[in-house]
């Protein structure tokens, strides 16, 4: 879509194509000239040909001339320089997929009732490229419009419309839909028809009104306007010219192949009503066969949506619509050539300048209407309404809040992790906490937290933040003391571990781990390893040595004395007979000596014994055997 906006004084208007002065029925011979515009600079060839300062030395034209530079309107890509003021469109050419009209679509029907296909369309109505360019004259100040186009075969005679529509118009399926309420059309509606007569030897421009025609009859037609004479100029190309952006794929045009016009929109207006003002929405290119009301249309360029408002118009704007929370706006007039205005309102505002284009108001409503009312230099009045919006339907913007990740718990809620909050209404949009919602899990937790932010007429948008609640860090405990133990390790008691403790867990969870030997005994090293895990199994491991020894001297009472004939008996450890030990459960009794008083009848020897438990630790005990004799001796009396 192109949107260009001119302003044209509506006793003014645009298109047009050949040359020389148009008289009563529209026909001009050709003719070269330069109108004498204010863009391009040096004014514009009208002379069949695209670059300036060519066949008409002094004059700008389409495009540049690297040559001889002169004033251009088109990039030699075919881009305009201004798109306010110049548009350039390519249509598809010689093939099945080009947009044409379907039979019994006539140029005077209602354009909903027309129907297109995807064809080829006819040759020498088959358009390629299409332009036009609106300037005013350096002079006079007359609005001027120049067009061009091109066919794709000369031969015969080919007709280009140039269609000027104040609603929209917009295919739609293969069809076309507008909302003109005149027959499809709006009254005051404009064509230009160009003809290539004589096979395209000479250009001829018809000029039409849409009017209630006959009037007060209910009929619409377009009206031909032959009446009085104004500026015109039109012309074919009589040789091959060269197309710097490319035309039916070529970089030159044949003899007869491309045309151009300029028309004075000032006179042609005048003679119609010096007060008559349009504002153009949509231009429509289409080919036909004939200027006859029967003609049937052929090739047409998608519809080219624009803003061009044609003679003394009014447009009334406002700055809205306006947020809820605004204490003022201001009214615009941009319909164009007004000398004076006068603004009123059906309320209660104020209009702080009611004479100015651009007034500031203070003090409106929703739904409030202001009226304009302008005056052109000619004393053409004309009015026109704009209605005031207060509202805001825009929601305000802001990024979600970076994610964060914190131990054991989510921090409170703070708005203002919320950081760059803005509205198109608002200056401070507020920022509030809604709602935590969590994943379910632990180690880690997700928490969704939600901010709401709202702007002064209620919009509201949510922005969240991920909350990644975890615990990462090991709990903490002290190496239990080492102990000493007799015999035997005792049992495992996770109460030796006092100190456990954790950034999370509020009691961490002790357990016995293990046992290790050092292998060794009398004494033996244990190494004995708790866990400390808190409730995300984060675990360390503390460790408590046991010394296993045996310090303590087994248990043995004095083997009771006994008294002997003669000698002592031999050694006998079972005499031992309560050998005991803390550890040992049966230590080892061995004969250890014996001692004599070294007397005789009696003698007392001290037999000792040791008891031995398998740490080493010993006793003696004592047997005090007595040897005498006690039996007098005995012989045979002699025989």
């Amino acid at each position: 879509m192109q949107n260009i906006k001119f302003y044209i004084p509506l006793k003014r208007f645009l298109f047009l194509l050949s040359i020389i002065l148009l008289s009563y029925c529209g026909k001009v011979q050709a003719q070269a000239t330069v109108v004498d515009v204010i863009t391009p600079s040096d004014g514009f060839e009208i002379d069949g040909d695209l670059e300036a300062n060519t066949i008409v030395v002094g004059g700008g034209d389409w495009v540049q001339n690297l040559a001889i530079p002169g004033g251009f309107v088109l990039n030699d890509n075919g881009t305009p320089v201004n798109t306010n003021t110049t548009l350039f469109v390519e249509d598809l050419f010689d093939t099945g997929a080009d947009n044409v009209f379907t039979g019994g679509s006539k140029f005077f029907h209602d354009p909903n009732t027309w129907t297109w296909t995807n064809s080829s369309a006819g040759g020498k109505g088959d358009i390629h490229n299409a332009m036009y360019h609106l300037a005013k004259h350096n002079i006079t100040g007359d609005e001027w419009i120049i067009i061009a186009s091109d066919r794709r075969t000369t031969t015969g005679t080919s007709y280009i419309d140039f269609e000027f529509f104040q609603e929209t118009l917009t295919t739609s399926g293969f069809g076309f839909t507008t909302v003109g309420l005149h027959g499809g059309r709006t009254i005051n509606d404009i064509l230009f028809t160009v003809e290539y007569g004589s096979g395209g030897s000479v250009a001829s421009v018809f000029f039409y009104l849409w009017e209630e025609s006959p009037p007060a009859s209910g009929n619409y037609n377009y009206v031909l306007k032959t009446s009085g004479t104004f500026n015109a100029f039109g012309i074919t190309n009589s040789s091959s010219i060269p197309v710097i952006f490319g035309a039916f794929n070529n970089t030159t045009y044949s003899p007869l192949q491309f045309v151009e016009a300029a028309v004075n929109f000032t006179d042609i207006f005048g003679i119609v009503d010096p007060c008559l003002g349009v504002s153009i929405k949509t231009i429509l290119i289409k080919t036909k066969s004939s200027t006859s009301a029967n003609a049937a249309l052929n090739d047409f360029v998608e519809p080219i949506q624009v803003t061009i408002n044609i003679g003394t118009v009014a447009i009334a704007t406002n700055s809205g619509p306006v947020c809820c929370d605004a204490t003022s706006m201001s009214l615009d007039e941009t319909g164009g050539f007004a000398v004076s205005w006068n603004w009123s309102s059906n309320g209660s505002a104020v209009i702080t300048n009611t004479t100015d284009q651009n007034p500031t108001v203070t003090g409106f409503v929703d739904g409030e209407i202001f009226t304009v009312m302008i005056t052109d230099a000619n004393g053409c009045s004309v009015s026109d309404t704009t209605t005031i919006t207060v509202e805001d339907t825009i929601d305000p913007t802001a990024s979600n809040p970076s994610g964060i990740s914190v131990q054991c718990v989510a921090p409170a809620p703070d708005i203002l992790v919320v950081t760059d909050e803005a509205d198109n209404c608002t200056a401070d949009p507020t920022v509030a906490f809604v709602i935590d919602v969590s994943d379910g899990n632990t180690c880690p937790a997700i928490i969704t937290r939600t901010y709401s932010v709202t702007d002064n007429c209620g919009n509201s948008i949510l922005v969240t933040q991920t909350i990644t609640i975890d615990d990462t860090i090991d709990p903490t405990a002290s190496n239990p003391s080492g102990i000493s133990a007799q015999c035997v390790a005792p049992a495992p008691d996770i109460l030796v571990v006092t100190n456990e403790a954790d950034n999370c867990t509020v009691n961490p969870t002790v357990a016995f781990f293990g046992d290790v030997s050092d292998g060794n005994t009398c004494p033996e090293i244990i190494t004995r390893t708790y866990s400390v895990t808190d409730d995300c199994g984060n675990s360390i491991l503390v460790t408590q040595t046991i010394t296993i020894e045996d310090t303590i001297d087994p248990t043995a009472s004095n083997p009771s004395g006994i008294s002997a004939q003669c000698v002592a008996p031999a050694p006998d450890i079972l005499v031992v007979t309560n050998e005991a030990d803390n550890c040992t459960v049966n230590p080892t009794v061995a004969f250890f000596g014996d001692v004599s008083d070294g007397n005789t009848c009696p003698e007392i020897i001290t037999r000792t014994y040791s008891v031995t438990d398998d740490c080493g630790n010993s006793i003696l005990v004592t047997q005090t055997i007595t040897v005498n004799d006690t039996i007098p001796p005995v012989f045979d009396p002699p025989p």
